[in-house]
């Protein structure tokens, strides 16, 4: 499975129940890391972190976790080719709840992220 937005509110919630309810799946997760783009080992922290803040996370569940740091902005996440093509052909199901909420930014501010990022390019 392939799952956006897990570092939202409802990410959160979805990714523990989809862990819970299909134990024999594995969770492709992509996480915005800024700067670090790439940097999975971060990815990872950001996921454990926040699913901790609302006391989902669990250790036994974390092999079966697979961070892919990208952003839904850009083409590809930002992920080379080989690598998109790669998580294409792996996830069977796709669950896209990512979105940039800021009621302080302009609809061409967003639209990228919460719009365009919704379509395969």
């Amino acid at each position: 499975m392939f799952v956006t937005g897990v570092t939202g509110f409802l990410g959160a919630f979805l990714l523990h129940r989809i862990l819970a309810e299909f134990p024999s799946a594995t969770v492709w997760c992509l996480v915005r890391v800024g700067p670090r783009q790439g940097d999975e080992d971060a990815a990872m922290r950001r996921v454990r972190d926040h699913m901790k803040d609302y006391g989902l996370w669990d250790d036994a569940q974390a092999q079966r976790i697979r961070p892919v740091a990208g952003e839904l902005s850009l083409d590809r996440f930002g992920l080379s080719r080989d690598r998109f093509n790669a998580l294409a052909d792996e996830a069977e199901v796709i669950f896209h709840c990512g979105a940039w909420v800021n009621s302080l930014l302009s609809y061409p501010s967003l639209v990228k992220g919460n719009v365009v990022g919704t379509a395969h390019r």
